[in-house]
């Protein structure tokens, strides 16, 4: 904690919650009666016929109500924010001095997936700084479409969600994989991304990563620089990017476009 480099604590990496453990289960109990506050009223809500918020377990969503699913996935993204919550002060309680950082896969707003169990406003509140991953070169795995709008769309998500300014805590600087030849990233595209993402409220860039897998599923991809160490032409689009933030912070701020527009997101209704 004291080394100088040390910018901020990066408590949780593409955050990523689903257990159906007992303890998980205790908390989903606690958290419904904080709800609903009454069993008639769950009832109501569930079509159940219960007498008590501990008969409740882990069930199928059944024909006659599909709140069940809504409130589990619900309890799962208030859930994980509290646990993000617990780690940062576990943190703040060892170094007082520097941030937390607590990251998605990219941005809610855009990303429609919801098997994380994440929701970006909920982790960002529980943590000092918000930030995302950002892979919109990969097959429509991530990024549905690698598209300016999209992607922008992407980044104002994460700013709102942070209250102004988020880390791009990763952003994609080659291949998934020497297999995915088609995801192979350009020097141009690393400029262009970075210049999207500083326009609508990055605060810090994060390119995953420096050197490529020697081995394993991802092998080959993903490096600034080569296997023997040797500079990339991304690695030098990645240089004059830095070099243009510390030149002119001004200009970076200055580039935030006015918004023409609000995304009205509701969590609950993708649940539904």
């Amino acid at each position: 904690k004291d080394h100088p480099a040390l910018h901020a604590w990066d408590i949780w990496n593409e955050t990523h919650f689903k257990s159906y453990d007992k303890d998980t289960l205790c908390e989903f109990r606690r958290w419904l009666e904080g709800k609903y506050k009454t069993v008639a009223k769950l009832n109501g809500a569930w079509a159940k016929s219960y007498t008590s918020f501990e008969q409740v377990e882990f069930e199928e969503v059944l024909w006659a109500s599909i709140v069940p699913f809504i409130d589990l996935e619900t309890f799962r993204n208030d859930n994980l924010g509290e646990i993000v919550k617990f780690i940062s002060c576990c943190v703040k309680e060892l170094d007082k001095v520097h941030k937390t950082v607590a990251d998605n896969v990219m941005s809610n707003v855009a990303w429609d997936e919801t098997d994380r169990g994440t929701d970006d406003w909920k982790v960002a509140e529980n943590a000092d700084q918000f930030g995302i991953s950002f892979y919109p070169k990969t097959g429509g795995r991530l990024l549905k479409k690698n598209e300016p709008w999209l992607r922008c769309l992407t980044f104002d998500g994460a700013r709102t969600a942070a209250g102004g300014k988020f880390f791009l805590s990763e952003m994609q600087s080659h291949s998934y994989s020497e297999i995915y030849t088609t995801e192979r990233v350009s020097p141009e595209e690393i400029t262009t991304w970075g210049m999207e993402a500083i326009s609508h409220g990055a605060s810090a860039l994060v390119f995953w990563k420096l050197y490529p897998f020697s081995w394993g599923l991802q092998i080959g991809g993903r490096g600034l620089l080569l296997a023997d160490g040797s500079l990339t032409k991304r690695s030098a689009a990645a240089e004059q990017l830095g070099e243009f933030i510390r030149g002119n912070k001004e200009i970076a701020a200055a580039m935030k476009p006015a918004n023409s527009a609000g995304v009205l997101f509701d969590r609950n209704n993708i649940f539904t």
